[in-house]
């Protein structure tokens, strides 16, 4: 039976040794203790990891006797093990796995026992709470933000515009250069639709490539390998689809911003290696703090990108007004899959439905 089960809490100045202590006897006399691992809810050193010197510790305490069997349980979610724990004065610890079925048998305890896990226990878990407390007040909270990377953030929200005044627009079918001229007060809108990772990206607005002219707009991002998003914008003032019987050919702005993209993947793939080291040589200027191209750092303050790796380039179109969206989506689909290179194309309506923003 079990006889006295309480929590084990001796910290000194380089560990934290907290655990469940039962100690249980049998109608024969004989004695064993099992040291329950609660670092699943307390910053602590494992049992594994401190058993000898607990054990050392409650010997001393007079809190159990010598020449005792020792068990070590593990009850981590997912996880859970018993294991008879041999600690020898010249040699190492040793572990071996013993049945729990057994164990409760030899020393005539309920199986209920070791059923009930220790967070559930109502005695024991405020004391429990109280100690992780005690040892860390702000456990549970997030860590506080970095102030840079917090007045970044602030600033971007502070001029973020609205998706219901971009909303507005679309429905007035406002003018390429109208949609342009909002877009570019606020860059984090494409960073919200195109950045895998938040918070880590630069924004550009009249980007150049080489000789094959200005992007609208251009995304870096990524980790590892960078990310550099192009974006050509058209306006809300047609309808995507030309031949509104048989849906077969897209608005001839379409075709031009197609042209577009295409003259500068063509740029970019004849000059591979000097636009790779001229996108970093600009990624570096920025994470420095120069402004170039209108250029919008995210809230990181930087890419964790490697300046040796490849660029993924990727194409994106944003024109025109959805008037059947089912079948406009698989045209959509087969022009990204038919282009080369391959361009991701959206109209205003299907391009604000993927906008989290209010």
């Amino acid at each position: 039976m079990v006889i006295s089960d309480f929590i084990y809490n001796n910290s000194d100045k380089r560990f934290n040794r907290f655990c469940r202590v039962r100690v249980c006897v049998n109608s024969a006399g004989n004695v064993c203790t099992v040291f329950t691992d609660i670092s699943e809810y307390i910053l602590s050193a494992s049992v594994t990891n401190s058993v000898e010197s607990i054990y050392e510790a409650l010997l001393f305490e007079g809190l159990i006797p010598e020449n005792i069997e020792i068990f070590e349980h593990r009850e981590d979610s997912g996880y859970e093990s018993f294991q008879r724990v041999t600690i020898p004065q010249a040699t190492q610890t040793e572990w071996i796995r013993y049945d729990r079925a057994n164990f409760c048998k030899k020393y005539e305890i309920n199986a209920k026992e070791f059923f009930v896990k220790t967070e559930k226990d109502a005695r024991l878990m405020p004391q429990i709470s109280m100690l992780a407390h005690k040892q860390n007040p702000f456990r549970h909270f997030p860590n506080p933000p970095d102030p840079h990377k917090e007045k970044r953030r602030l600033v971007i929200e502070d001029k973020m515009i609205t998706k219901s005044k971009l909303l507005c627009m679309i429905e007035k079918n406002a003018t390429e250069q109208e949609l342009l001229k909002v877009l570019k007060t606020d860059l984090s809108i494409f960073a919200e639709q195109y950045v895998q990772y938040e918070d880590e990206y630069i924004c550009f607005s009249e980007f150049p490539i080489g000789n094959a002219g200005n992007a609208d707009f251009v995304l870096f991002s990524g980790r590892s390998w960078m990310c550099v998003t192009l974006i050509e914008v058209k306006g809300a003032d047609f309808q995507l689809m030309a031949n509104r019987s048989g849906y077969n050919t897209f608005s001839a702005k379409i075709d031009i911003a197609q042209k577009q993209l295409s003259d500068k993947n063509g740029y970019i793939h004849r000059n591979y290696q000097a636009f790779c080291k001229e996108m970093h040589k600009i990624r570096r200027k920025v994470e420095n703090g120069k402004r170039v191209y209108n250029s919008l750092l995210g809230p990181e303050g930087q890419l964790y990108v490697d300046p040796e790796k490849d660029i993924t380039v990727r194409y994106v179109i944003i024109g025109g007004r959805t008037v059947d969206d089912l079948e406009e989506s698989g045209k959509r689909y087969d022009f990204h899959n038919m282009t080369n290179p391959n361009i991701h194309l959206e109209t205003w309506d299907s391009w604000l439905k993927k906008l989290s923003r209010k």
